[in-house]
């Protein structure tokens, strides 16, 4: 039997006699049937569906990135003669890391049950050009990290001596890369902003604010009014292997996860953490304040941004409190959600749209800022479903949230759904794709016009309308995922129904409660049945029914804990900040 781990066709078997396994779903594009339909195949079932065994993982990983993180912290350190904090190396690779050992430990599990279950003969596999995988930094993991290419490669490392390899060519295989360093800025007033930040001893760094608000809170706080503007850069080095060699791990583990962890590791880390360290850290010099009390940031910022990285981390190793502010929805609500855990871990305080975490006096409520947009309503438009799409490969272990082949089962809901309305009532559905094109490789607007739905896709030129902008020629929203969709809809007081797979998003206990309350009321179903009854039964005054005090009970109850906004927002804002700043003396 031959393994096939990817999509990439050229390690297909050549010709149709030998058996194949594929290693998921993803390996099978939808456009390309035609090619691994005439396969005779097996393929393996996604292993994250078993919820107990993914709450195991999603334990195990905890420890083991915390594990990492001390060790590539000294080991850190003592490569760039440094003495920083764990915090420090936390605030810079923490993101990576947790991402990455998420990643590995759920291609090893796969490959484990793989080669349990089967009887593999070989694989087809690229002969990468010499660390042409590694990502350049942040960004660039983000980029290559739901790709093909690079999923084959960090297979083909952990599958090893398994089976036989047999590569595809003698010519090197490089992973090319879209550069979007262009040294300049693209406006003047970009550059002006950034600029004037320098000045700024409380530095907001939160996308969503928009000009105007964050002038306002800036002003408010006796700061320059200046953009959130970051330019994004990508540092090019040549790997150094002897420089990665000095990473030294206090045990050998001689087999098993962690082995191949440590190997990939020494490969895989970003060069930004290594190579372009020294570079990175001259980067930071006279492009952001040299001094700061405070910082507030998104995920955006903190995330993918390695140089603000280095000098946010820089900042706080220097006293400067740290605020990370939640950008969106399924936030407080999740039963795992390690990137959440990783923002709170990083900050002295966490700033949520009204929630609270057990425990944890770290996460403070205050009034949601993004979601104060105003949404008109049209009482004859149609009934918008924005889509759900993700990528094809497992990027970090979630149970709140629809992940990798998981999203089949929410293509098919969305088919019986369609599939249950009268006409009378489908012709006011339209789906709101998630991108233009197609780019994780689902194509669920295929998928909908093979089923005789392709009039339910939104037309293109109205995807590049704002969400609440779109919404406003509308009469009705479903939301089918956990996300900041109806979080915005709530708050503008819109008709909403959610409706979503209860296996694929699992609650914590905290929040539980508040979504039982709109399943009551018939905002929340579960199943395509009940969600094509409940449409057929408001789609003509919509306004109606939402109106009702049951409805905006649940509704009410369920903002003021997830997507509180308030009165005068600016001035809690400007208050909190204050009492953070003083809280430090």
């Amino acid at each position: 039997m031959v393994l096939v781990t990817t999509a990439l066709k050229e390690t297909f078997p050549e010709k149709n006699i030998t058996p194949v396994l594929f290693l998921g779903e993803w390996c099978k594009i939808y456009s390309q049937k035609a090619h691994w339909s005439q396969y005779k195949s097996n393929t393996l079932d996604y292993h994250w569906d078993q919820q107990d065994e993914a709450l195991k993982g999603i334990s195990y990983t905890n420890e083991i990135y915390e594990k990492y993180l001390s060790i590539l912290s000294k080991q850190l350190n003592k490569i760039h003669n440094k003495n920083y904090s764990d915090r420090y190396w936390r605030i810079l690779i923490g993101y990576w890391l947790r991402q990455f050992v998420d990643i590995v430990y759920d291609r090893h599990l796969i490959l484990e049950r793989a080669f349990s279950e089967y009887k593999i003969d070989k694989t087809y596999v690229l002969d990468f050009e010499s660390y042409s995988a590694t990502p350049l930094d942040m960004n660039d993991f983000n980029a290559i990290k739901s790709g093909d290419e690079w999923n084959h490669f960090i297979y083909t490392q952990l599958i090893a001596n398994r089976c036989e390899l047999v590569k595809i060519s003698k010519e090197k295989h490089k992973i090319e890369r879209v550069k979007e360093n262009s040294g300049f800025y693209k406006s003047i007033v970009k550059k002006i902003s950034m600029w004037l930040n320098r000045f700024n001893k409380i530095a907001f760094y939160i996308s969503y604010l928009g000009e105007g608000l964050c002038a306002r809170l800036q002003l408010s706080l006796g700061q320059l009014p200046a953009l959130d503007y970051i330019e994004k850069f990508t540092l090019s080095s040549e790997y150094d292997d002897g420089l990665r060699g000095k990473i030294v791990f206090p045990y050998d583990e001689s087999k098993g996860f962690e082995s191949t962890l440590q190997q990939l590791i020494r490969v895989q880390m970003p060069m930004s953490y290594l190579e372009s360290y020294r570079k990175l850290v001259e980067l930071t010099r006279g492009r952001f304040a040299k001094r700061t009390q405070l910082i507030a940031v998104t995920p955006s910022s903190i995330a993918f941004h390695d140089d603000f990285k280095v000098w946010a981390a820089n900042q706080v190793e220097n006293g400067a409190k740290l605020v990370s502010i939640q950008h969106g929805g399924l936030y407080g609500t999740g039963v795992m959600n390690s990137l959440e855990q990783h923002e709170i871990d990083i900050s002295d305080k966490f700033f949520s749209w009204g929630w609270t975490q057990n425990n944890c006096d770290i996460v403070q409520p205050i009034p949601a800022i993004k979601l104060l947009s105003k949404i008109d309503y049209n009482a004859t438009g149609d009934i918008l479903l924005p889509a759900l799409d993700t990528p094809r490969y497992t990027s970090f272990l979630s149970l709140s949230e629809a992940t990798s082949t998981q999203i089949l089962d929410y293509i098919g809901d969305q088919v019986r759904f369609l599939s249950l309305l009268s006409k009378e009532v489908k012709v006011h559905v339209k789906y709101r794709m998630a991108t233009v094109e197609n780019t994780t490789g689902w194509h669920l607007a295929d998928r909908l016009r093979d089923a005789g739905s392709g009039e339910q896709i939104d037309e293109a030129k109205k995807l590049q309308k704002k969400f609440t902008k779109r919404l406003s020629e509308c009469r009705l929203c479903i939301a089918t995922y956990n996300a900041t969709t109806f979080l915005e809809t709530f708050s503008g007081n819109f008709p909403t129904l959610l409706f979503w797979n209860q296996e694929h998003v699992l609650l914590n206990s905290q929040a539980k409660p508040f979504y039982e309350k709109l399943h009551r009321a018939g905002i929340l179903h579960y199943s395509p049945e009940s969600l094509a009854q409940k449409v057929e039964a408001i789609y003509q005054d919509p306004m109606k029914w939402w109106s009702t005090d049951s409805v905006q009970k649940a509704k009410d109850t369920f903002c003021h804990q997830f997507a509180k906004i308030g009165q005068d927002p600016i001035a809690k804002w400007r208050n909190e900040v204050k009492d953070i700043i003083e809280a430090k003396h």
